[in-house]
Parts: structure tokens; sequence; C-alpha cells
């Protein structure tokens, strides 16, 4: 396995449906994705059990609530990929976010990959968060 997917989930019942089409969609198809349900109260982990029965790579565990550190440490914990990613539920990549990451892993031969996000408010308004600096090792 080459990418650990691991992704806290609590309580983001309305978000799951556009996460799965996201990571189902990934150009780059050797990953994991360990799904921490934690201890949510709406129909989360359900709908987390759902996808990891149609599609072998999803793995859910579920746990009691805890907080989102605990969580993506058992998402570690329960790791087999060579690199680990953390997506938040309600996240939204696009179709070659891990291939990006991995490709630029491989041809540059660091040890880490940081992308940039964008952040959008319900309202509608976005605002990008860039990568300005480099720093080398």
């Amino acid at each position: 396995m080459k990418i650990s997917v691991v992704i806290p989930v609590y309580n983001k019942e309305k978000y799951m449906d556009d996460l799965f089409q996201c990571l189902l969609s990934q150009t780059f198809e050797e990953f994991e994705c360990i799904l921490i349900d934690d201890g949510s109260t709406d129909a989360s982990g359900e709908i987390c059990d759902k996808v990891a029965c149609i599609d072998k790579r999803f793995e859910v565990i579920h746990i009691p609530n805890s907080g989102v550190s605990h969580a993506r440490n058992v998402g570690i914990d329960a790791s087999c990929g060579e690199y680990i990613t953390f997506i938040d539920a309600d996240d939204r990549i696009p179709n070659n976010y891990l291939e990006n990451l991995y490709e630029t892993i491989i041809e540059s031969g660091v040890d880490l990959s940081i992308c940039t996000i964008t952040k959008i408010w319900h309202s509608g308004k976005k605002k990008e968060n860039t990568i300005t600096w480099k720093w080398h090792f």
C-alpha cells in the first residue's frame, strides 16, 4: 500500500457523500482509507460502514468520542501505507490529490509533501492559502 488516508469523522453526515465521491474518483488507486468514527451521534458511522462494504480499500474503526487528535492517532496506528495523509470529513479534494502528493514525494526524494488549501465558506466566500516557502534539508 502506497498511501494511507486517515479521516477522523464526528457528526459529518451531511458531508459524507461528497467526501466519498472525491475519494472514489482518485486517479491514484494504491491507497487505503481509514475512517475513524469518533463516537458520532448522527448516521456518519453507518455511512462509513456502507462504503467499506462496497470498496475494500476503506476500513472503519468505531471509537468512543475522544477528540480529533486521538482519532488521528488511532488511524496512524491502523495504517499500512508507506505514506500517510490526513483529510477532514468535510474536506473536498481534487481527483488528482493523492497522485500529485505521491509523485511529488517520489520525484523530488523528499519525505514530506504539503499542498495549498482553499477555504470555502457557506456564503461562497473563498480564500486560498498558498505556500510561499520551501525548506530543503
